[in-house]
């Protein structure tokens, strides 16, 4: 019970934070995905099995709360756990240089997946990809967006490993 409440609140900071403190804070067009950094940590921390029905749920209600069609942030979530669990089970993450270069390797290719996915799922509808290099794929926004992304994952990181320790949660 303790792990669900725990779980359940981080969520919902992680999305609280996303939807309302990062469009204050910066003002680009795509700031940095807190709560794909969040699932992104979390599934290196707990695991691919573990994470998986929480990753559900935190998607479903981001999705809820920012409005945006119900599954187009799952679709997001649940690829980057997939790609996290496939390295993670062929590299070890206990030597640090080896856990260091995952993790920029991971953020990298998660926040360049994510623009792509929220991309076509957003132009689903005109079914053109028109206004995608100007938007989406312009490189000054996608090294904004690395560099909040970096900034949000290792701030995710050491979070949900405190909790876990202070509240001596088992992954």
């Amino acid at each position: 019970m303790k792990k669900k409440l725990v779980y359940i609140f981080i969520g919902l900071i992680a999305i609280l934070f996303q939807t309302s403190v990062i469009p204050v804070v910066t003002e680009t067009k795509m700031p940095g995905d807190s709560v794909i950094m969040a699932a992104l940590a979390w599934s290196i921390l707990d695991g691919f099995f573990a994470f998986f029905p929480w990753a559900i749920l935190l998607g479903l209600l981001y999705d809820i709360i920012s409005y945006s069609p119900i599954g187009m942030h799952v679709l997001v979530i649940l690829p980057v756990l997939y790609f996290v669990s496939f390295f993670s089970r062929r590299f070890t993450m206990e030597s640090k240089g080896v856990r260091i270069v995952l993790f920029i390797v991971f953020v990298v290719s998660v926040t360049i997946f994510s623009r792509i996915i929220l991309f076509l799922v957003n132009s689903w509808g005109n079914l053109s990809l028109n206004g995608f290099w100007k938007i989406f794929a312009s490189p000054a926004g996608i090294v904004w967006q690395l560099a909040h992304n970096f900034v949000l994952f290792f701030f995710w990181f050491f979070v949900i490993k405190k909790c876990k320790e202070f509240f001596k949660i088992e992954s």
